[in-house]
Protein backbone atom coordinates (compact mmCIF):
# COMPACT_ATOMS: atom_id res chain seq x y z
CA UNK A 1 0.00 0.00 0.00
CA UNK A 2 1.24 3.31 -0.83
CA UNK A 3 1.18 5.89 2.71
CA UNK A 4 1.16 9.17 1.58
CA UNK A 5 1.67 11.59 4.63
CA UNK A 6 -1.06 13.72 5.61
CA UNK A 7 -1.33 17.25 3.97
CA UNK A 8 -3.71 19.88 3.19
CA UNK A 9 -3.70 18.73 -0.05
CA UNK A 10 -4.61 15.21 0.77
CA UNK A 11 -7.23 16.25 2.97
CA UNK A 12 -8.43 18.01 0.39
CA UNK A 13 -8.57 15.62 -2.26
CA UNK A 14 -10.31 12.95 0.02
CA UNK A 15 -12.80 15.45 1.29
CA UNK A 16 -13.74 15.94 -2.47
CA UNK A 17 -13.23 12.34 -3.18
CA UNK A 18 -15.89 11.54 -0.77
CA UNK A 19 -18.46 14.40 -1.42
CA UNK A 20 -18.13 13.49 -4.98
CA UNK A 21 -19.40 9.91 -4.56
CA UNK A 22 -21.62 11.49 -2.09
CA UNK A 23 -23.17 13.27 -4.81
CA UNK A 24 -23.10 10.37 -7.23
CA UNK A 25 -25.31 8.43 -4.61
CA UNK A 26 -27.59 11.03 -4.46
CA UNK A 27 -27.62 11.75 -7.58
CA UNK A 28 -28.77 7.87 -8.27
CA UNK A 29 -31.40 8.14 -5.21
CA UNK A 30 -32.86 11.31 -6.62
CA UNK A 31 -33.17 9.78 -10.31
CA UNK A 32 -35.50 7.09 -8.74
CA UNK A 33 -37.54 9.71 -6.89
CA UNK A 34 -37.79 11.38 -10.39
CA UNK A 35 -39.15 8.36 -11.93
CA UNK A 36 -41.43 7.17 -9.33
CA UNK A 37 -42.69 10.70 -9.41
CA UNK A 38 -43.41 10.77 -13.11
CA UNK A 39 -45.20 7.31 -12.67
CA UNK A 40 -47.07 8.67 -10.56
CA UNK A 41 -48.39 12.04 -11.62
CA UNK A 42 -47.87 11.12 -15.46
CA UNK A 43 -50.45 13.00 -17.37
CA UNK A 44 -50.95 10.76 -20.14
CA UNK A 45 -52.34 8.66 -18.26
CA UNK A 46 -55.58 10.32 -18.24
CA UNK A 47 -57.93 10.95 -21.80
CA UNK A 48 -57.13 15.09 -20.92
CA UNK A 49 -53.09 14.09 -21.03
CA UNK A 50 -53.15 11.65 -24.00
CA UNK A 51 -55.03 14.55 -26.19
CA UNK A 52 -52.68 17.35 -25.21
CA UNK A 53 -49.39 15.07 -26.00
CA UNK A 54 -51.05 14.79 -29.69
CA UNK A 55 -52.81 18.25 -29.83
CA UNK A 56 -56.50 16.99 -29.57
CA UNK A 57 -57.15 19.11 -26.06
CA UNK A 58 -59.63 22.30 -27.16
CA UNK A 59 -58.88 24.21 -23.93
CA UNK A 60 -60.82 27.38 -23.04
CA UNK A 61 -58.43 29.35 -24.97
CA UNK A 62 -59.41 27.63 -28.12
CA UNK A 63 -63.22 28.95 -27.93
CA UNK A 64 -64.64 32.83 -27.35
CA UNK A 65 -65.21 33.86 -23.65
CA UNK A 66 -68.11 32.38 -22.49
CA UNK A 67 -69.16 31.53 -25.59
CA UNK A 68 -69.81 27.78 -27.41
CA UNK A 69 -68.00 29.23 -30.81
CA UNK A 70 -64.15 28.46 -31.54
CA UNK A 71 -61.54 31.82 -31.29
CA UNK A 72 -59.35 32.08 -34.61
CA UNK A 73 -56.82 29.75 -33.15
CA UNK A 74 -59.34 27.37 -31.97
CA UNK A 75 -60.62 26.89 -35.74
CA UNK A 76 -56.69 26.24 -36.43
CA UNK A 77 -56.30 23.99 -33.87
CA UNK A 78 -59.82 22.28 -35.42
CA UNK A 79 -58.33 22.52 -38.98
CA UNK A 80 -55.20 20.47 -37.84
CA UNK A 81 -57.27 18.22 -36.07
CA UNK A 82 -59.19 17.47 -39.14
CA UNK A 83 -56.05 16.34 -40.94
CA UNK A 84 -54.66 13.84 -38.20
CA UNK A 85 -58.46 12.71 -37.08
CA UNK A 86 -58.24 9.39 -39.04
CA UNK A 87 -54.59 8.86 -38.20
CA UNK A 88 -54.69 9.07 -34.19
CA UNK A 89 -56.69 7.26 -32.10
CA UNK A 90 -57.21 9.70 -29.13
CA UNK A 91 -60.48 11.00 -28.73
CA UNK A 92 -60.95 14.97 -29.09
CA UNK A 93 -61.03 16.42 -25.56
CA UNK A 94 -62.68 19.95 -25.01
CA UNK A 95 -61.85 20.89 -21.64
CA UNK A 96 -64.07 20.91 -18.55
CA UNK A 97 -66.02 24.43 -17.73
CA UNK A 98 -67.46 25.50 -14.44
CA UNK A 99 -70.72 25.61 -16.57
CA UNK A 100 -71.57 22.17 -17.98
CA UNK A 101 -74.07 23.57 -20.08
CA UNK A 102 -71.74 25.61 -22.21
CA UNK A 103 -69.41 22.65 -22.49
CA UNK A 104 -72.31 20.16 -23.99
CA UNK A 105 -72.38 23.58 -26.49
CA UNK A 106 -68.94 23.46 -27.39
CA UNK A 107 -68.74 19.58 -27.88
CA UNK A 108 -71.67 20.24 -30.25
CA UNK A 109 -70.37 22.82 -31.71
CA UNK A 110 -66.81 20.58 -32.41
CA UNK A 111 -69.23 17.96 -33.83
CA UNK A 112 -70.69 19.93 -36.46
CA UNK A 113 -67.69 21.44 -37.33
CA UNK A 114 -66.42 18.54 -38.04
CA UNK A 115 -69.25 17.35 -39.87
CA UNK A 116 -69.08 20.42 -41.98
CA UNK A 117 -65.85 19.40 -43.05
CA UNK A 118 -67.10 15.99 -44.25
CA UNK A 119 -65.33 14.07 -41.34
CA UNK A 120 -67.73 11.32 -39.47
CA UNK A 121 -67.18 11.30 -36.25
CA UNK A 122 -67.97 8.08 -34.42
CA UNK A 123 -70.20 8.85 -31.19
CA UNK A 124 -67.90 9.23 -28.13
CA UNK A 125 -64.99 10.85 -30.08
CA UNK A 126 -65.55 13.85 -28.81
CA UNK A 127 -65.95 14.00 -25.12
CA UNK A 128 -65.68 16.50 -22.25
CA UNK A 129 -63.04 15.84 -19.51
CA UNK A 130 -60.36 17.92 -17.50
CA UNK A 131 -57.47 18.80 -18.67
CA UNK A 132 -53.80 17.53 -17.43
CA UNK A 133 -53.08 19.81 -14.11
CA UNK A 134 -50.54 22.85 -15.01
CA UNK A 135 -48.65 22.00 -11.87
CA UNK A 136 -47.82 18.56 -12.39
CA UNK A 137 -45.46 19.48 -15.63
CA UNK A 138 -43.64 22.22 -13.54
CA UNK A 139 -43.44 19.70 -10.50
CA UNK A 140 -41.96 17.68 -12.74
CA UNK A 141 -39.71 20.66 -14.41
CA UNK A 142 -38.59 21.49 -10.53
CA UNK A 143 -37.71 17.77 -9.90
CA UNK A 144 -35.26 17.48 -12.92
CA UNK A 145 -33.39 20.81 -12.15
CA UNK A 146 -33.51 19.27 -8.63
CA UNK A 147 -31.91 15.67 -9.87
CA UNK A 148 -29.13 17.05 -11.93
CA UNK A 149 -27.97 20.28 -10.46
CA UNK A 150 -25.65 19.23 -7.64
CA UNK A 151 -24.06 17.17 -9.51
CA UNK A 152 -23.42 19.61 -12.32
CA UNK A 153 -22.40 22.70 -9.71
CA UNK A 154 -20.04 19.95 -8.41
CA UNK A 155 -18.36 19.01 -11.73
CA UNK A 156 -18.10 23.24 -12.49
CA UNK A 157 -16.37 23.22 -9.65
CA UNK A 158 -13.77 21.10 -9.68
CA UNK A 159 -13.63 22.49 -13.30
CA UNK A 160 -12.89 25.27 -11.70
CA UNK A 161 -10.13 24.02 -9.02
CA UNK A 162 -7.98 22.24 -12.44
CA UNK A 163 -8.31 26.16 -13.78
CA UNK A 164 -7.23 27.87 -11.17
CA UNK A 165 -4.06 25.47 -10.11
CA UNK A 166 -1.31 27.47 -9.18
CA UNK A 167 2.17 27.38 -10.53
CA UNK A 168 5.51 26.34 -8.76
CA UNK A 169 7.43 29.25 -7.33
CA UNK A 170 10.97 29.78 -7.46
CA UNK A 171 13.07 26.45 -6.08
CA UNK A 172 10.13 24.47 -5.64
CA UNK A 173 8.75 21.58 -7.48
CA UNK A 174 5.31 20.97 -7.91
CA UNK A 175 3.66 17.70 -6.78
CA UNK A 176 0.72 15.87 -8.32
Amino acid sequence: LHHEPPSERTVFKSQMAAVGCLLLLLTLLGLVVLLVLGAVLDPTGTRGGRAEQVGFLLKDDAFQSGSRALSQDGARQLKQIAGRIRDVRVPIVVATTSNAALDEGRRSEIHSQLEQQGIQVTPGRIVIDTPPAAWVQTLLGIARIAWIAPLVVFLILQGLILATRGKPGPGTTRVD
